[in-house]
């Protein structure tokens, strides 16, 4: 009895090493897949023992074999072949579906515009710009290519990539980029009504996004392990998802659109960072990564939120968007609850807070092309960066900025602290030319100029959080 119970044992240690195999899981991945650790899977393989019953049942759904063909290591001749399920079946169709679709969308109309809208503002002749019926650009060949290959290529990964990976992570970021690309258009202030081909494009993403819904639904899916998704978790990113999404039909006023080609990818990146999270508390992604785009993107929506509220007041997405770098900030404290914060080791985050919205308000000036101040006098002009006369001395704000960072990067700290007291001088001596010429002058009102006194308030602020630093350093010797 002994001996047939050994080698029972060793038939079922190479059946369970042979059903690991063929579906391409390490111990690793099964004992994350099943909760349990790596060495429970390696004895299984050993034959020191054997699955109990509720690992018998997960692991023939897993599988997609019965208990009886485990115990029997044998799969029945009639099911020798791989398994299709009904999911699989449908996800297949789902593709074709999605891909009649995107032949379709190039050829017949997109959406009804009123032509006298254009991309920022509008002109008052209706009569020129009627109402008409447009298809989709051939300017926007990015899209119509995804649209296109997109599901060629799921089709083809659906069936070479067992665990499915590749099919949820690309399929949730090309989700995300027609998103990016089709609220922004229904949004805008020129659009009139929907046509078939913006319909056809919305329910392709609906197909798309549900085919990933049933890749990654089922509980014992090799690539969720939702038993890892506390429900604090799920509100976090339900809350992001919801914030995230109006957006682009908040900024609009007076008729005005504001939402441009930058707030669209910055867009892109706070539709992504919820799934990111998402996969980051149910996979093996290294949550520090998804932690410091997390910090970075705060950073960039922080800065950007504050030229619109100086700019144009745009206060309701500005108010979304601080709402939503808060929800951040809630899901980020926990990688730094185990650690000391003290006063000294905020010092390099705000120096990294001061080069990023420094650099974000250059770049804006550089590439805006708005007017920087304009006269109140009786024949009012508005004043341009090449207006300035001394409007150049910009990109030397910029490149002194820019040199410091490499130095600081590249870990030469004396030469990294000389560049940013070169560009604190510089900027105070910026400053004070526009102040004498335009803030001081009360033939000048500021428009975009204000922009420029972001850096140097940056400045102020950083040297105050640094002297106190140094009182308090003091204080404790």
């Amino acid at each position: 009895m002994k001996g047939a119970k050994k080698k029972d044992n060793k038939q079922i240690r190479l059946f369970l090493k042979e059903l690991r195999i063929k579906h391409k899981l390490t111990q690793k991945d099964l004992a994350d897949i099943l909760v349990i650790t790596p060495q429970t899977v390696s004895k299984w393989e050993l034959g020191t023992s054997i699955p109990n019953l509720d690992m018998l049942l997960s692991l023939s759904k897993l599988y997609k074999v019965s208990v009886d063909e485990i115990i029997q290591c044998e799969i029945k001749q009639e099911e020798k072949y791989d398994k299709i399920s009904i999911e699989n079946i449908i996800v297949l169709g789902l593709y074709l579906l999605i891909l009649g679709l995107a032949i379709a969308i190039p050829f017949i109309n997109f959406i009804i515009v009123d032509s006298s809208y254009l991309e920022y503002g509008w002109f008052y002749n209706p009569e020129i710009f009627p109402i008409i019926p447009i298809a989709l650009k051939l300017s926007s060949w990015w899209v119509i290519t995804l649209l296109l290959f997109l599901p060629v290529f799921l089709s083809v990964t659906n069936v070479i990539d067992k665990k499915k990976t590749s099919n949820v992570i690309i399929s949730m970021v090309a989700g995300i980029s027609l998103i990016t690309f089709t609220l922004p258009i229904l949004s805008s202030p020129m659009f009139i009504n929907a046509q078939l081909g913006i319909i056809f494009l919305i329910l392709y993403i609906l197909f798309l996004l549900l085919s990933s819904v049933l890749i990654i639904v089922p509980i014992k899916n090799p690539v969720i392990n939702y038993k890892l998704l506390k429900p604090e978790k799920i509100i976090v990113i339900s809350l992001l998802f919801a914030v995230a999404l109006p957006l682009p039909f908040l900024y609009h006023s007076h008729g005005w659109n504001y939402f441009k080609i930058q707030d669209q990818v910055l867009y892109f990146f706070t539709l992504l960072l919820p799934i990111l999270i998402f996969l980051k508390y149910t996979t093996k992604i290294p949550q520090r990564y998804i932690n410091i785009l997390s910090i970075i993107l705060s950073l960039v929506l922080i800065s950007t939120t504050l030229i619109y509220i100086f700019n144009s007041g745009l206060l309701i997405p500005s108010l979304f968007i601080y709402i939503y770098v808060i929800i951040l900030g809630y899901d980020l404290r926990d990688p730094f609850k185990k650690k000391k914060i003290t006063f000294k080791s905020l010092l390099p985050l705000s120096i990294i807070i001061v080069d990023l919205l420094s650099i974000t308000v250059y770049l804006y000036l550089l590439t805006n092309h708005g007017d920087l101040f304009y006269s109140v006098g009786m024949y009012g002009t508005n004043i341009f960066l090449e207006d300035l006369g001394f409007g150049s001395m910009i990109y030397l704000n910029i490149i002194l900025l820019l040199v410091a960072i490499v130095f600081r990067l590249a870990k030469l700290k004396r030469i990294s602290q000389v560049m940013y007291v070169l560009w604190a001088v510089w900027v105070t001596y910026f400053t004070t030319v526009l102040c004498v010429r335009f803030v001081f002058n009360h033939d000048y009102h500021m428009t975009d100029g204000e922009m420029f006194f972001v850096p140097p308030i940056l400045i102020v602020l950083y040297l105050i959080t640094f002297i106190i630093n140094k009182i308090l350093t003091k204080t404790k010797m």
